[in-house]
This record gives C-alpha cells, sequence and structure tokens, in this order.
C-alpha cells in the first residue's frame, strides 16, 4: 500500500511539472492539457491557432485567439508558449515600425520567460531564448546590465552543454560595450575574459567534427579580437596585472602563456617578465622553438653555458615538425659556441652531430678544421721554421675540402717560402716542393709540402 502511494504522489509530481502548476491549478486536464472551465470554447480556440501556425497566419484575429489563451488559460499546455514565442517571432521578423518592432521582442522574450516560470527552467528553452536575447537588446544601452547578467548566468550554468559558441561573444561585447559606458571596470572584464577562456579550449578540444572544430576556433579568435580591441594591454598593464598573479602561482603555465602573448604584442619581450613566462611556459610543455628562444636570450645575456643547455634541451624537445636542418643548425649553433669557450673537441662532436642531420654541414666541419689549424701555429712548432708552417698546409686542405676559397687564401699567404725549403729541406728528412711531410701535434696527418 505505501509504494501504491509513493506511485501516485510521483505520478501527481510529474502531471503538475508538465501541466504547468505554476501558472494556477488544472481543471478538466485530458492528455497533456489544461482545458479549464469551459473545454468546447478552449479547444475550439486552440484549434485556431494551431491551424493559423501551421498556416503561417499571422493576422490580428490569429493573435486574439492566441492572446485569449494566454491570458485565460496560462497552464493550457506547454505547446501554447512554443506556439506563441513562434507566432511573435515571425510578426517581430517581418515588423518594419521600430516601436512596434521593440514592443513584438518584448513580447517574445516575456513567453520564454512565462513558459519557464510555467513549466519550468530547461537549457534548451534557455539556449533558444540566449540566440534572441542579444540580437533583440544590444542597440539598447539601458538594457546592455540586463543583458551582461544574463548571458553571465546562462554560460555559468549551461555553457558546458550549450552548442551556442555565440553566447560566448555576446558576453565579451557586452563587457566592452559597458566599459565603454563606464558601467564595468577594465579589471572585472578580464577576469570574466580570463574564465572563458578555458572553457572556450575545453570546447575545441571536445569538438568531433571539422565542422564543431571551426566554430569554436573561430568562436575564441573572435572573443579574442575582442578583449584585445576594448583593453589596452600594453607591457604595463600586463607587469601590473598579471606579474602578480605569475608570481603567486608560478606553475601557472596558462598565465605564462597569456602574458608572453600581450608582451609579444606589446614588443616588449626583453623585458625579463616575459623570459620568466617562456621558461614556466616550457618547461610545462617543452619545445624546440621554446628552449631556442630561451637559449637565443640567454646568448644575449653572455650566459654561454646556459644558452647550449638549453639548445640541447630543444633538440631532446623536438618533434617530428622540426626538419633535420633546423636541428642541424641547432646542433652547429652548439658547436660555435664551444668553440668560443675554447672547447674545441666539443665543438668538433657537435658538428659532426650537424651533419649527421644534414650531410651539406661537413663543409662546415671541414672549415671548423681549417680554422682550428690556423689558430694552432702558435702551439703547434716544428723542429724548425719549415716544419712549423705545416700546420697551414694542413689548414690550407680542410678549406679546400669545404669549398672555403678565403680559407684557403689565407692558408696559402703563410705556407713555407722556397727559402724555408731550401735551407730546412735536408734536415727534415730530405724533403723538396712535393714531398709528402707529416704535420707536427695532428697525431699522423699528412700533406703535401708546397710554396707560398
Amino acid at each position: 500500500m505505501k509504494k501504491l502511494f509513493l506511485l501516485i504522489g510521483a505520478l501527481v509530481i510529474g502531471f503538475n511539472h508538465w501541466a504547468g502548476a505554476n501558472c494556477g491549478e488544472c481543471k478538466n486536464p485530458e492528455g497533456r492539457f489544461c482545458w479549464g472551465d469551459d473545454p468546447g470554447k478552449t479547444k475550439e480556440k486552440w484549434v485556431l491557432v494551431s491551424d493559423a501556425i501551421k498556416m503561417n497566419d499571422l493576422s490580428n484575429d490569429a493573435a486574439a485567439n492566441l492572446e485569449f489563451l494566454l491570458t485565460n488559460h496560462a497552464n493550457l499546455s506547454e505547446n501554447l508558449y512554443i506556439n506563441a514565442i513562434k507566432f511573435y517571432e515571425a510578426r517581430e521578423a517581418k515588423e518594419t515600425d521600430p516601436a512596434k518592432k521593440a514592443a513584438l521582442e518584448e513580447k517574445v522574450l516575456s513567453l520564454y520567460d512565462k513558459r519557464m516560470q510555467c513549466y519550468g527552467e530547461k537549457p534548451d528553452v534557455m539556449e533558444r531564448k540566449a540566440r534572441k536575447y542579444y540580437d533583440y537588446y544590444i542597440d539598447r544601452p539601458e538594457k546592455h546590465q540586463e543583458l551582461y547578467d544574463f548571458y553571465n548566468n546562462f554560460l555559468a550554468k549551461y555553457g558546458a552543454s550549450s552548442s551556442l559558441s555565440s553566447s560566448y561573444l555576446y558576453l565579451i561585447d557586452l563587457g566592452c560595450k559597458m566599459k565603454l559606458e563606464n558601467k564595468l571596470a577594465e579589471d572585472k572584464l578580464l577576469e570574466r575574459y580570463d574564465l572563458l577562456l578555458p572553457e572556450l579550449d575545453k570546447k575545441l578540444n571536445e569538438a568531433t567534427t571539422p565542422e564543431d572544430k571551426d566554430k569554436w576556433t573561430k568562436a575564441k579568435e573572435q572573443v579574442e579580437g575582442l578583449i584585445q580591441g576594448c583593453v589596452t594591454i600594453d607591457c604595463d598593464f600586463v607587469k601590473r596585472n598579471f606579474a602578480p598573479k605569475l608570481k603567486a602561482n608560478p606553475a601557472d603555465k596558462d598565465m605564462a602563456k597569456k602574458i608572453m602573448a600581450y608582451m609579444v604584442r606589446g614588443k616588449c619581450t626583453d623585458d625579463p617578465l616575459f623570459k620568466e613566462a617562456l621558461l614556466i611556459s616550457t618547461n610545462a610543455e617543452p619545445s624546440f622553438i621554446g628552449y631556442k628562444y630561451l637559449g637565443v636570450f640567454a646568448i644575449k645575456d653572455g650566459k654561454t653555458a646556459e644558452a647550449i643547455e638549453f639548445y640541447k634541451k630543444a633538440l631532446e624537445a623536438a618533434k617530428d615538425d622540426v626538419s633535420n636542418t633546423d636541428k642541424a643548425e641547432m646542433c652547429y649553433d652548439i658547436s660555435q659556441m664551444y668553440r668560443q669557450s675554447g672547447k674545441l673537441k666539443d665543438a668538433e662532436d657537435w658538428l659532426k652531430k650537424a651533419a649527421d642531420y644534414d650531410p651539406s654541414f661537413n663543409n662546415k666541419i671541414w672549415s671548423l678544421k681549417g680554422d682550428q689549424y690556423m689558430g694552432m701555429h702558435s702551439s703547434c712548432k716544428g723542429k724548425n721554421a719549415l716544419e712549423s708552417r705545416y700546420i697551414f698546409l694542413a689548414a690550407y686542405d680542410a678549406y679546400q675540402k669545404a669549398g672555403s676559397s678565403q680559407g684557403m687564401a689565407n692558408a696559402k699567404a703563410q705556407f713555407p717560402s722556397i727559402e724555408d725549403i731550401f735551407t730546412f729541406g735536408p734536415s727534415s728528412g730530405n724533403v723538396k716542393e712535393g714531398s709528402t711531410v707529416t704535420v707536427p701535434c695532428l697525431g699522423g696527418v699528412t700533406t703535401t709540402l708546397r710554396r707560398r
């Protein structure tokens, strides 16, 4: 018996919901309709209204029948409001008189509200209202606060399930208008904007069709465009408003990315805040380009060792979209920094890695060898003036393999003279021009004796 009462109670609650219990007592219920005290007359009016809707009859007679039901039978059926909204939306679309058009817009919006008052607030009904609300009121500044509050609440309650991408644009556009009207503080607008971006990113990530991806991509781009157009976010603004947030939460990569984006637009990437944001963002999401630019900044600051480490991390983070030529260039840059630091063996090793990525870098390997040999003259002495110049012969050979005519000319200018060969040739193994000689300090490297 208890279960029976519970079942009857549930049925009554359900009936009250679809019967519009919030809009009066349901009299003479039949199916999903409440026909009231005079069912015959009410049904007659309902048939006339239904036929008018089907025939797109927007006449005053049709309106009179509809108004009779809305006034005297507010809880007739949810279908009453569905049809009434269709009727008045169609009238509004055709109306050209501004005053009458505004009145019809008010009527449509009031019908959405009345429907939800009687039959409960539903996401799909709220979304339909959201599609109309902005267009109806956007040119009426006195309604901007009302509009802003509506879309703010709409996105807070239904944004996660709504497919209405334009609602995000509406909210930010209204915020910008209210800022100009001195009705909304700039920092409050940016706070709301900050909350919207992750929601748009989530929508974009969850999109499963090309159409949806395109829709949400455009929505995000348009929202960002709106905010950039109405808020002057220069570098001072970023440092004043965003730097404290990043300091409070150094792990906030999204804030770091935002700071970077604004500072790029503000052309202040040399500011320490940009480098800090870049480091946070890149460590959170390692990338070739991120570590590359961190390395560039380290070079500018004279921190060679730090730059080398960033460049190495860039290579570790490189994915398939990074070309072998780009990787080779990175290895070459590392080689050059090692060379400038006097670490010639490391420099040569990284040049070889560059050539592994791109064989054209073999020329640079030989060019580097030529440079190394040229720089070894003072420390790589033979037993006489002739043998001490063999290193320049080896440098010439390296430059020749590199295809460096300038390097070859520089090396040839330091070749032994004919007098050196005549004077020291006998004591150096009786060598003469054209002989094969071994270069001191190069571990058995041989070359052909030539004169300058």
